[in-house]
């Protein structure tokens, strides 16, 4: 899933409450700017876009110095590739390529052309290589596997997922308990380790 917005808002001038530039557009029913700082703040119904990517939320504060986006209140993301990010709070660190989500987290996108629907309390994804990393209350579905777990890591170079702490994989007659996981996306293969208990039907 490769993230476009990083590449945003350092000529962005914001004068009044909708916003343009080259590709990208910032409206909300309330803008402040305080200058000495260079921030800037938008309260209301905000809608945000660049190349296709579309981000809405409750409010915005958009740090010129730090080159960061905190967007709050009801943050919903959708990038032109269809993955799609919903969260209370969406962080963008346009110079560490970092895009943190927290707070009834939910991604959807798709691996090796399956349906991936993760939710957590935290996710973290490295825009520039793609990895990924989810923490709490950890749930997905992908390709008729529901697991569950406390810690998942993906990276796009090695296409696998590893989970990590008390994780549980149910699928169709299949129950299977360890302390870690590896999925391999492409293949469905997995290894568990760490106490390893599986139930099944024959």
């Amino acid at each position: 899933m490769k993230n476009k917005l990083v590449i945003i808002l350092l000529l962005l001038l914001l004068v009044t409450s909708v916003v343009e530039a080259e590709e990208g557009s910032l409206t909300s029913e309330q803008l402040r700017y305080l200058k000495e700082e260079e921030i800037y703040l938008a309260t209301g119904d905000v809608y945000f876009s660049y190349q296709a990517d579309e981000i809405t939320a409750e409010q915005l504060e958009m740090n010129r110095k730090t080159e960061e986006l905190f967007f709050s209140g009801d943050v919903y993301l959708e990038q032109i590739d269809g993955a799609q990010i919903w969260g209370q709070q969406l962080t963008l660190k346009l110079q560490e390529e970092l895009l943190i989500a927290e707070d009834e987290v939910r991604l959807k996108t798709e691996k090796e052309g399956k349906q991936l629907d993760l939710t957590a309390d935290y996710l973290k994804i490295w825009t520039d290589t793609d990895e990924l990393l989810a923490k709490g209350n950890l749930f997905v579905i992908y390709d008729g596997q529901e697991i569950t777990g406390e810690r998942l890591k993906s990276q796009a170079d090695k296409n696998k997922i590893i989970i990590t702490e008390n994780v549980e994989i149910r699928e169709d007659d299949q129950w299977l308990q360890a302390k870690k996981v590896v999925i391999d996306l492409e293949t469905g293969d997995f290894d568990a380790t760490g106490k390893v208990k599986l139930e099944f039907e024959l």
